[in-house]
């Protein structure tokens, strides 16, 4: 096996290399109070597309897909059903989060707007699924996300009951504790699917009163935060959008065991492990405010909640905020985040260079095989692009995006997913920053990107 060795020198000047290019709703609000021990996470707009109009009528419609029948109009819903052939389609359909208008139209806005019987139509779709799918559930395709977003609603829908007043049937909680239990057999161990799992496991526990699955959620959680999010603040998914993700997501967590009343060691740890991610997320964001694309990200910018000074420094093109001291951060998870400068009297933050480089373990995740790849914002434009995210099918597409060929990369003939990648040595000048990366694959050349 011969080492290849990669040069790599990176202008932060603002010239520009010959190089082709590749080709807000806001949130609803939440159901129940601040005195419910555990926040409800609504419906992730699904309420949005699918309409009580819709829901009366067993419509059901997500993403790009045209509205199915899902329904007899009473209630009894195929749950089978697998029209498009699309794993994100089912899934979210075994979800119930797209019944969620129903729970709205009777908890939220003023009283006298308010349908308490809307809420109904969500118990029987629900109760539904429940007589149709009898427990233990199946794994499969995309069977832990559904299992946590349904876990998820049917909190919701809890807390919805409680709040107007209705009785809670006892099949809804004899389900969620089954749910429950399914979770903590099938999590996703160190992923962003597992932490939603383990919160929704938490979620259970502080709703129905079973101290068991709050301590069992709590600990867990406590102990894969520090394989999530690693101390530099590099998140294990290999993907800048998941990175923002778990932010918000840890973000989440943090609130559910305040919620809870969990005050133990692992809320400090959680505070500090998202603090760093955040700073990767100021590095990892180019001067025009959205993100690098590396891994499955799709073209995304700072959550306005969350935004930092340094980030809003950015998104306003130095009007506002403050900008980081550092030029470049360097994660050995597998990162460079570099740029050549945040702006100054002469050149606006926008007309700044911004580069990012891959190195490091092996793709995983949601990360794509783009070792010693190089992505590149100059004067305001992308130069150098990265595929970012396209569909989870496991298809010839999704091969091809992940794949190196899809890259900013020296390839060879049928090379995939190649080996670690080590980051060999590094200069940064004030004109132009140099690294040296090496790795062993079967099949590789000396390659190097070389810039005057």
């Amino acid at each position: 096996m011969r080492t290849r060795h990669a040069a790599l020198a990176v202008v932060t000047a603002g010239a520009i290399l010959a190089a082709p290019l590749a080709a807000g709703l806001q949130p609803a609000a939440a159901v129940g109070t601040d005195s419910d021990p555990f926040p409800c996470a609504g419906f992730g707009m699904q309420d949005r597309a699918n309409p009580i109009s819709d829901l009366d009528r067993d419509l059901y419609t997500w993403g790009p897909y045209k509205r199915t029948k899902v329904g007899n109009g009473r209630h009894d819903i195929n749950w089978k059903l697998d029209p498009h052939k699309q794993d994100s389609w089912k899934t979210l359909f075994h979800g119930l989060k797209w019944t969620g208008a129903y729970v709205y139209r009777s908890t939220e806005g003023p009283t006298r707007l308010r349908d308490p019987k809307a809420i109904d139509g969500a118990v029987a779709i629900a109760q539904d699924w429940v007589k149709d799918n009898r427990y233990p559930w199946p794994t499969g395709p995309g069977a832990g996300n559904a299992t946590h977003d349904r876990a998820d609603f049917l909190i919701c829908l809890r807390m919805g009951l409680t709040q107007i007043g209705k009785p809670v049937p006892s099949w809804l909680n004899t389900t969620l504790v089954q749910h429950a239990e399914w979770l903590k057999k099938n999590t996703w161990a160190d992923h962003n699917v597992g932490t939603d799992q383990t919160l929704a496991i938490l979620g259970i526990g502080c709703t129905v009163g079973r101290r068991d699955l709050r301590d069992y959620a709590a600990n867990k959680l406590a102990k894969d935060i520090t394989r999530v999010i690693d101390s530099q603040g590099a998140n294990n998914e290999q993907a800048v959008g998941y990175a923002r993700w778990n932010h918000d997501l840890w973000g989440e967590v943090e609130t559910a065991m305040t919620r809870c009343g969990i005050n133990t060691p692992a809320s400090r740890t959680i505070k500090a492990r998202r603090a760093a991610l955040q700073t990767f997320l100021e590095y990892a964001l180019k001067p025009d405010g959205t993100y690098h694309q590396l891994g499955d990200t799709q073209l995304e910018r700072p959550s306005a909640s969350t935004m930092t000074e340094a980030q809003r420094w950015v998104v306003t093109d130095g009007k506002q905020g403050v900008a980081p001291k550092e030029r470049v951060k360097i994660y050995n998870a597998g990162y460079v985040l570099g740029r050549s400068g945040w702006g100054n009297q002469w050149r606006p933050q926008s007309h700044e260079s911004s580069y990012a480089l891959r190195f490091g373990p092996v793709r995983t995740g949601h990360g794509h095989s783009d070792h010693t790849a190089i992505t590149w914002h100059t004067i305001g434009r992308p130069i150098l692009v990265d595929t970012g995210t396209g569909s989870y099918n496991q298809d010839a597409w999704r091969a091809h995006y992940i794949g190196p060929e899809a890259h900013n990369q020296l390839v060879m003939t049928g090379m995939r997913n190649g080996s670690a990648t080590k980051l060999v040595r590094s200069k940064l000048t004030p004109k132009a920053d140099f690294y040296q990366f090496s790795d062993t694959p079967t099949s590789r050349r000396v390659g190097s990107a070389a810039s005057s």
